[in-house]
Order: structure tokens, then C-alpha cells, then sequence
């Protein structure tokens, strides 16, 4: 089996770009992509592929729970950290101007020491978000961070399963899961649970079911498979007009049939030369700029007379410095998880 699969990062990238449109736009009334959080579920179910090949024979082969979550840890944490000060930063900016906090002192300390250990605030509070108010983040200061609680929790039940029952497919749980998280989109008619207090505990059947079909379609892409490369490149704008589509049923065929086939049609085709590179950019930016874009449009609005340009002026002036400082960042996170990783702590 090959080592990368560039068009799923590619994927990624555009997925977290769409995810970063889809909020902008969502604050600055232009409201593009309006079916952009399905973006998430691509993340995890992605997310269950990319784990799966990277540590399943490792995890099946002996690896300890430490090394494990140390190395997730490493790969996941220095850049929410670094969106997670930016975001405080963003949120006490209005003492700099002698202007009074909306949030009482101790919600604020309680999300930070929380955020800090990067454990959701469970609350009903307002939290300030640019003009408007949002209610009941579970992350106020880097909204996007509540799947990344999600992907370490699931990670765990990951790492428990392939201990306790080895090369044994999780079908039961995987069944189970998709069938919970298909009854809470149709019954309640949200297909972007997990986010906020109200759908908090709606986020566990949707991340069980999307990353361990993640897994599932790694196992199956490993058979012999045959692949028109055209094929898939065909399949990709179905895949892409989620992203402009409203609907919970919408999201149920997304998530559960077209995005399964496309993914394991992409992994199965290499690429090379500008398209290869291209896709790799994608890859590095796309974890990067969904975990920090919310905290850079924060500081933005607050030191910026954004407001005063032209709704797609906005836009394209909160893409351009968000895709710049993404870039300083990557640096940044680079170095951190470079010398996390010589400290050899499991």
C-alpha cells in the first residue's frame, strides 16, 4: 500500500477551505456555501482512513497507549494552542480600548483553563463573536475546536478496540453508530450536531460512525481494485456540490454513500508532478487553516474597519491574511512538534 494519498489531501485542503468560506461568509451575510459543515464529516471520515493506515498494523503490532496518544497529541495540540491564544487574545482585545468585557470573569477563566486542556465549556452563556453573540460554544475562543475533542475522543475508543479485539472488524459498532447518528439528523433535522451545549452529546454517534467507516474503507481499499482515473475526477464535483446544498437528508447521502465511494476511488489513483504538489500544499494547509481561521477573523474584526468594505471586499481581504498567516504558523507548528517528538517521553 502506498505511503500517501495525494488526492485525499488535496480533498482536505479544499474541504477546509470551503469550511472557512462557509464561516466567513456565514458572519458577514454573504452566507456561501451554505452546506459547508458537512465539511466536517468529510474530516472525520478521513480521518478514520488516514489513522487506520498509519497505525493499525503499529497499534495491532504492540504499540503502547502512550505512544500512541503522545503522537496525536503532538501532531494535534501545538496548533490548537496556538488558535486557542489567538482566540483569548481576540476575546480581552477590548480592554486594550477601554472598552468593557460582555463575558463575566468566571466563564472566561473557566473556558480558558478548560480550552487549555482542551476539555469543551459546557454553557449557555453568550460569547461575543464579532457582532453578533453565539450561544452555548462549546469552544469560544476557536469554534472549529470542538471536533478536534471529538477526533482525540474517538482516537481512544480506536486505540481500545483494535487492543481488545485486534484485526476484528468493529461492524457491530459501526452499524450501531450510523444508525444512532441517521435517527438524531432525521429526528431532530440537524445535520451539524456536536458543536454547541445543545447538540454536544449528538456529536459522539456522528464522529463513532464516520471515522470507523473511515477505517472500514481503508480495509476495503487495500483489496485489488481496478480504477478508470477518470472516474473519480468525475465524481468529485457531486462530491464538491454538497457544500452549496441545505437539507439533513442531504447530509445523511453525503456522508454515508457519495463521499465513501469517492474517497476510496481517490486513494486509489497517483498523481505526480504539479497536480502531486498542488495536493500536498492542500494537505499541509488544510488542519492548520481550520483550527485557526475562526481565532484570525476574530482579531481582524477587532482591529481592523473591516466593516466598512464591500461584503466580498471583506471576504476576500479575511481569505487572503488568514491564508497568509496560516503559512507563518505551519512554520511555527512545525518546529514545536519537531522538538515535542526529539523529547522522547513514551
Amino acid at each position: 500500500m502506498k505511503s500517501r494519498f495525494d488526492l485525499l489531501d488535496g480533498l482536505r485542503g479544499i474541504s477546509a477551505i470551503a469550511v472557512m468560506t462557509y464561516h466567513f461568509t456565514q458572519h458577514n451575510g454573504l452566507h456561501w456555501l451554505k452546506g459547508g459543515s458537512i465539511a466536517v464529516d468529510l474530516f472525520f471520515i478521513l480521518s478514520g482512513f488516514i489513522i487506520a493506515h498509519s497505525y493499525f498494523d503499529r497499534i495491532t503490532g504492540g504499540m503502547t497507549f502512550l505512544a500512541f496518544i503522545w503522537r496525536r497529541f503532538v501532531r494535534l495540540y501545538p496548533m490548537y494552542f496556538i488558535g486557542l491564544l489567538l482566540g483569548i487574545f481576540a476575546m480581552l482585545s477590548p480592554l486594550i480600548f477601554g472598552a468593557p468585557l460582555i463575558v463575566n470573569s468566571n466563564n472566561l477563566v473557566g473556558s480558558i483553563v478548560l480550552g487549555i486542556l482542551g476539555f469543551p465549556y459546557l454553557n449557555n452563556t453568550g460569547w461575543p463573536f464579532g457582532s453578533e453573540i453565539i450561544f452555548g460554544s462549546l469552544y469560544p475562543f476557536d469554534g472549529p475546536a470542538w471536533s478536534l475533542f471529538f477526533e482525540f475522543f474517538v482516537n481512544v475508543i480506536y486505540y481500545i478496540y483494535l487492543s481488545k479485539f485486534g484485526r476484528n472488524p468493529p461492524n457491530p459498532l459501526l452499524i450501531t453508530t450510523i444508525i444512532c447518528y441517521g435517527l438524531i439528523v432525521i429526528l431532530l433535522k440537524n445535520d451539524n450536531p456536536g458543536w454547541g451545549i445543545q447538540s454536544f452529546i449528538y456529536g459522539f454517534p456522528r464522529v463513532i460512525s464516520e471515522f470507523f467507516l473511515g477505517c472500514a474503507l481503508y480495509q476495503f481499499s487495500n483489496r485489488r481494485l481496478v480504477v478508470n482515473k477518470f472516474l473519480p475526477i468525475l465524481l468529485i464535483p457531486i462530491l464538491l456540490t454538497g457544500f452549496f446544498m441545505e437539507g439533513f437528508q442531504r447530509a445523511l447521502i453525503w456522508s454515508f454513500i457519495i463521499a465513501p465511494i469517492v474517497i476510496v476511488l481517490l486513494s486509489r489513483i497517483e498523481i505526480s508532478g504539479f497536480c502531486q504538489r498542488i495536493c500536498k500544499i492542500l494537505g499541509e494547509i488544510s488542519y492548520p487553516l481550520y483550527i485557526i481561521h475562526l481565532p484570525i477573523f476574530l482579531l481582524i474584526f477587532e482591529f481592523s474597519n473591516l466593516h466598512s468594505y464591500s461584503l466580498k471586499a471583506q471576504l476576500i481581504s479575511l481569505v487572503s491574511v488568514t491564508l497568509i498567516i496560516t503559512v507563518v504558523f505551519i512554520y511555527l507548528d512545525n518546529w514545536i512538534r519537531g522538538a515535542l517528538l526529539k523529547l522522547d517521553l513514551v
